[in-house]
């Protein structure tokens, strides 16, 4: 093993892909802040009577994970890909928590890696995602956030890449990010001022997913992955005045 030529590579130089296999639709993620893939192979030691320590390991299949988070813009791309929805609608369109598990499998994600000079030499690829995680953050003073949580069948690395051959091009147009102070947060339906909520400091809102790997004999890969029904989690910080929080 020789010694890289490069001491590291920049965030700019690696660019997050997700498509949608069951809808055909491919977008490169915008505003991502950060991409996470990793991978955990199950080992189990094994040993005996009459031996000093483990007489050896097996691994099983090894389960693929991939955390996405991204500033929350006026483009919900991303957001209608995993839904299975158009990813550029002509006019209103909204998404629902069920419409993510209906595409579980069908998802897959890739990580482009380019050198200096432009030129990919490397590309990941993640198949069979389902979701397993969704929270959405809202900070004053910061960004607004979401992040999705994958797990996935199969994972693999590309030298050099055979997916995809260039870069997508950049999104130009949209905001970089959305601050707290332009984000209205309401306890009931509708967006009056009888319904927003004052003096909030944050808002978290979190959708897990309860995943299974499943697994079968003479297979040393997994076999794929059930979602169950979403379990929704919130949690907030208001400062006390007047009446509220009591008066909703």
């Amino acid at each position: 093993m020789a010694s890289p030529s490069a001491t590291a590579r920049y965030g700019y130089l690696f660019q997050p892909i997700i498509a949608n296999t069951s809808t055909g639709s491919t977008a490169a993620v915008d505003r991502v802040q950060s991409m996470e893939p990793s991978f955990t192979l199950p080992s189990s030691p094994y040993y005996e009577l009459g031996t000093k320590g483990k007489i050896g390991t097996t691994q099983g299949p090894p389960e693929f994970r991939i955390n996405i988070e991204q500033n929350m813009v006026n483009s919900m791309e991303a957001e209608f890909l995993l839904a299975g929805k158009n990813i550029v609608p002509a006019g209103a369109q909204s998404y629902n928590m069920g419409d993510l598990l209906t595409n579980a499998g069908n998802i897959s994600a890739y990580g482009l890696i380019q050198n200096q000079d432009g030129t990919i030499y490397g590309e990941q690829e993640y198949t069979g995602l389902s979701i397993a995680e969704v929270s959405y953050r809202f900070t004053i003073g910061g960004a607004i956030m979401q992040t999705f949580g994958f797990v996935g069948r199969q994972g693999r690395f590309y030298v050099p890449a055979v997916t995809h051959s260039v870069f997508y091009p950049a999104d130009t147009t949209s905001l970089g990010g959305i601050h707290g102070k332009d984000t209205r947060v309401s306890f009931t339906s509708g967006s009056t001022q009888t319904n927003q909520a004052w003096r909030i400091q944050n808002f978290n809102l979190r959708v897990t997913f309860p995943t299974v790997h499943v697994r079968e004999l003479g297979n040393r890969t997994i076999a794929g992955t059930l979602s169950d029904s979403p379990d929704v989690n919130m949690d907030f910080d208001l400062l006390l005045a007047d009446q509220q929080p009591s008066d909703k």
